[in-house]
């Protein structure tokens, strides 16, 4: 949330698997802070990362969120 709160991250992934709770606060905070967020996908992407299961993580290179944002767009 810290990251979404000062713009350090340029996008944001966030898992199908996140609480309502989780998945309210971090939609407000992209919507608020005009992050872009990528919602709804799959578990599969957030297992052990950083040897852990989480629920949304950000990107904070520019040139891989571009990536990313341009991808989705095909």
């Amino acid at each position: 949330m810290e990251a979404i709160r000062t713009k350090s991250v340029y996008v944001v992934l966030l898992s199908d698997r996140a609480s309502e709770r989780t998945q309210k606060q971090i939609k407000d905070k992209c919507a608020f802070y005009q992050i872009k967020l990528f919602e709804n996908l799959p578990e599969e992407v957030f297992t052990n990362i950083k040897g852990k299961t989480i629920s949304a993580f950000g990107i904070d290179n520019q040139k891989m969120a571009s990536k990313i944002v341009r991808d989705e767009k095909r």
